[in-house]
């Protein structure tokens, strides 16, 4: 398996930070590169949590940093069945504990995706 399978499985692409980390580090440490990607796949995938709602967790955690990986993360639990529902009720979440600024924020994201969807279909 490439070290960017599993992105472009859960994202449909290798996000831009990803891809400079491991082209970077591929060439400087290839050997801790390996190290994080183990440990990044099994913290991602645990035989507890399904893989929905670990993308929706993931989602909710980086919107309430008002972080832009939340993006991908959104992208995730969609192609994982999320609907648009589901992922508002996380934003919902993200306000309880980080405020409206960061509701925003996620439902940002979410409008501007199902915005994504619906003109790729159109196509």
């Amino acid at each position: 398996m490439s070290i960017k399978e599993p992105y472009e499985k859960l994202f449909g692409f290798t996000p831009e930070l990803t891809e400079k980390r491991h082209n970077f580090s591929a060439e400087v440490m290839p050997e801790i590169l390996e190290i994080h990607e183990v440990f990044r796949k099994k913290c991602m995938n645990s035989n507890i949590l399904d893989e929905k709602v670990s993308q929706m967790i993931l989602f909710a955690i980086l919107s309430s940093h008002m972080r832009n990986g939340a993006r991908v993360h959104a992208i995730s639990s969609r192609r994982l069945g999320a609907t648009w529902e589901e992922l508002h009720s996380v934003a919902n979440l993200v306000f309880l504990f980080s405020g409206l600024s960061a509701m925003n924020f996620s439902i940002s994201i979410l409008s501007d995706l199902r915005n994504e969807e619906e003109n790729s279909k159109g196509l």
